[in-house]
C-alpha cells in the first residue's frame, strides 16, 4: 500500500514536471514569436518611413534645387546681364547701323570676362553684295583704351560675315571684352569705302553702369 501511494506521488510529480516544462516551453515560444513580429513591424515601419522619405522629399529637394538654380540665374542676370534698350543710329552712306539695345554679360569662351553685347541691325546701302564686317569699321573704347572683341552665345554674330545684297538688313549680336563694369564705352564706326580706315564718320557713348 505505501509502495503504491508512493509510485502515485511519484507519478503526480513526473506529470506536474512535464506541465510545467511544457508551459515554459510555450511561453519562450510566444516569447520568441512576439519578438520577431516586433521585428517584422520595425522593419516594415521603417520600410514605410524610406518610401515616405524617397516618394515625398526627393521631389522638394530637386524643386528646391531647380529654385535656388533659378534664383542664381536671376541674380546673374541682375548682376551680370542688364539690358539697355535705346536706339542709336550710326548709319552712313554705305552702310546702315543701328543698335537697338546692348547688356553686360560674361565672355561665352572665358567665364572671367565682362563683354558688352550690341544687338546691331545692318542695312547694306553700297551698290553690290557687302557684309558688315567688309563694309563697316566699329571700334569701341574704354577710357581711351580699344576693347578686344568678345564673343557672347555661339552663332549670335555669323551673320557679322555673311554677304547681304544691296537694301537688304540683318541683325546679329557683336561683342567687345570689357576692362571694367563702370567706365562707359565710346563706339566709333566708319565705313572705309566712303572715307578710308581710322576716320570715323559717328561715334556714340555707351553707359554700362
Amino acid at each position: 500500500m505505501k509502495k503504491r501511494n508512493l509510485f502515485l506521488v511519484l507519478l503526480l510529480t513526473l506529470v506536474m514536471c512535464l506541465s510545467a516544462c511544457g508551459e515554459e516551453e510555450t511561453s519562450r515560444r510566444k516569447r520568441s514569436s512576439d519578438d520577431d513580429e516586433k521585428i517584422e513591424e520595425t522593419t516594415e515601419e521603417k520600410k514605410t518611413e524610406e518610401e515616405e522619405t524617397t516618394g515625398e522629399t526627393v521631389p522638394e529637394t530637386e524643386e528646391t534645387i531647380m529654385e535656388e538654380e533659378s534664383e542664381k540665374a536671376e541674380s546673374d542676370e541682375d548682376s551680370d546681364g542688364k539690358t539697355f534698350e535705346i536706339t542709336k543710329d550710326l548709319s552712313v552712306d554705305n552702310a546702315g547701323v543701328k543698335i537697338n539695345k546692348y547688356w553686360v554679360t560674361k565672355d561665352y569662351s572665358n567665364k572671367e570676362e565682362d563683354i558688352v553685347c550690341l544687338e546691331i541691325t545692318y542695312t547694306n546701302n553700297a551698290d553690290r553684295d557687302r557684309s558688315f564686317w567688309h563694309n563697316t569699321t566699329l571700334l569701341a573704347y574704354q577710357g581711351g583704351v580699344r576693347l578686344d572683341y568678345g564673343s557672347e552665345e555661339e552663332g549670335t554674330d555669323d551673320d557679322v560675315y555673311v554677304q547681304i545684297q544691296p537694301g537688304t538688313a540683318v541683325t546679329f549680336t557683336h561683342a567687345f571684352t570689357l576692362r571694367d563694369t563702370t567706365t562707359d564705352v565710346e563706339l566709333k564706326f566708319s565705313s572705309p569705302y566712303n572715307t578710308g580706315f581710322q576716320k570715323y564718320e559717328s561715334e556714340c557713348t555707351l553707359s554700362i553702369k
